[in-house]
């Protein structure tokens, strides 16, 4: 391992703790739910501030890639980053008006977030300028791991103390969450520092001057635009688990911050150990066919949800925590990111990772704008001796569609042949016996 992967490991180390807290819709649902938002207002919050950002991202991304100064904009932009969610406290203090404070939550994590977005395109140049090719798949499971184990174990004792001054008074939560705030924003300083020592970056001679209507291009690429269609529908479906199921957990099994908090950190644990293996997989089978099982494990993770119990409960955690983790979410978010990375044409990987990031923010917003509204439209007509009643019929259209959405991760192009689920899980456990000395 060289220098500047370990730097590169380094930075995401110090970056998970920064953002454990500003970045995590946990403690942020927290201030919605403490200022009475519904369920409609939850959706337009999250849907706004996730795909405007990714809009002015793909906007800007012409100019950022010629500028191929990557690290020099990561180490900035993370820095702006984690000091804007703390307008959110302004916020507060000046109404406590529902519906104002919605559209002011939104307002300040829609200009939080576009730091982010240009940080993450940037951050895909840097690993395809950084890590070989052919260890791309093992190296950002090794790097996953560090910012999940970082960011997630630093959550546990934020929501506990947090949980401990939330019963009292407004400016007491309020107060507790700045402190908070202040001892994981700061962690920001070594993680910028790391990522401006990396080796300088060669001007690569493959990039063109970049006029603003070719940030176009990627969706007229006749190879990407599948890659598109497949992650706007996987981002919407996405969202419309995530967005609201702290909402859910809060009021059907009565967990508290501090609970949600174990349960990610465990995943996380768990997941860490998958990652170098699924990171394996996709080297040694292709992206695609890693794809495809995966997006069929979400689904059934998802329909784990029409249920409810401690046993349907544990299967969505396992298999698909938020929509977007547990065995079966690491694999689909490691394929995806691999797939718009190969996939982008050399010297415009900016221009098409933000293309790939924009289409996810737009299917987040449909997802998160479409989640809240249905589930409401469901509350009413559900009997009232069942009040959660609308979460199950809801999670099991999710976890339908999202298996019908694995239908199109054929569509995609790959060097690998195509295996069906059932070959790749006997190929891959043949792989893992092999590993394991065995015939």
């Amino acid at each position: 391992m060289n220098s500047d992967i370990k730097k590169l490991l380094l930075y995401h180390l110090f970056n998970g703790i920064a953002i454990s807290v500003v970045g995590n819709y946990l403690f942020l649902d927290a201030i919605f739910l403490r200022y009475d938002l519904d369920l409609k207002q939850f959706g337009f919050i999250k849907g706004v501030a996730t795909w405007l950002p990714l809009a002015v991202g793909l906007m800007l991304s012409p100019a950022l890639n010629r500028l191929q100064a990557d690290k020099q904009i990561i180490g900035i932009v993370y820095l702006i980053r984690v000091a804007l969610p703390f307008l959110l406290f302004l916020a507060t203090a000046v109404t406590h008006d529902a519906h104002a404070l919605a559209m002011a939550f939104a307002a300040i994590l829609t200009l939080t977030f576009i730091f982010p977005v240009i940080g993450n395109n940037a951050m895909q140049v840097v690993f395809k300028t950084y890590i070989p090719a052919d260890q791309l798949g093992k190296q950002l499971g090794v790097i996953t791991t560090f910012w999940s184990l970082s960011s997630y174990l630093a959550v546990i004792p934020c929501s506990l103390y947090l949980d401990r001054h939330s019963q009292g008074t407004d400016e007491e939560f309020l107060r507790s969450l700045m402190i908070i705030f202040l001892l994981t924003t700061v962690m920001q300083l070594p993680a910028s520092w790391l990522i401006w020592r990396l080796s300088p970056q060669k001007k690569s001679t493959a990039v063109l001057p970049l006029q603003w209507m070719q940030i176009f291009e990627p969706f007229r690429h006749q190879a990407f635009r599948p890659l598109l269609v497949l992650l706007a529908a996987l981002s919407a479906l996405g969202a419309m688990v995530e967005a609201f199921i702290n909402p859910y957990l809060f009021n059907s099994y009565k967990l508290t911050i501090f609970h949600i908090s174990l349960i990610d950190a465990g995943v996380m644990l768990g997941g860490v150990a998958l990652l170098p293996g699924w990171g394996s997989l996709i080297d040694r089978f292709g992206s695609k066919n890693v794809l495809r099982i995966s997006v069929l494990g979400l689904g059934l993770g998802v329909l784990c949800l029409g249920a409810q119990g401690p046993f349907f409960l544990a299967g969505f955690i396992l298999l698909a925590w938020r929509g977007a983790n547990g065995v079966f979410g690491f694999a689909a978010g490691m394929s995806r990111q691999i797939l718009a990375i190969a996939l982008s044409e050399p010297g415009k990987t900016n221009v098409f990772v933000a293309a790939a990031g924009f289409v996810t923010g737009a299917g987040y917003f449909v997802g998160a704008l479409v989640g809240g509204n249905l589930l409401d439209w469901l509350a009413v007509r559900m009997r009232p001796e069942f009040p959660f009643d609308h979460y199950h019929v809801y999670y099991v259209f999710c976890g339908l569609a999202l298996l019908l959405v694995g239908g199109l991760v054929p569509a995609l192009p790959d060097s690998r042949p195509q295996m069906s689920p059932v070959e790749l899980a006997v190929a891959a456990w043949r792989s893992l016996r092999g590993k394991a000395g065995r015939s």
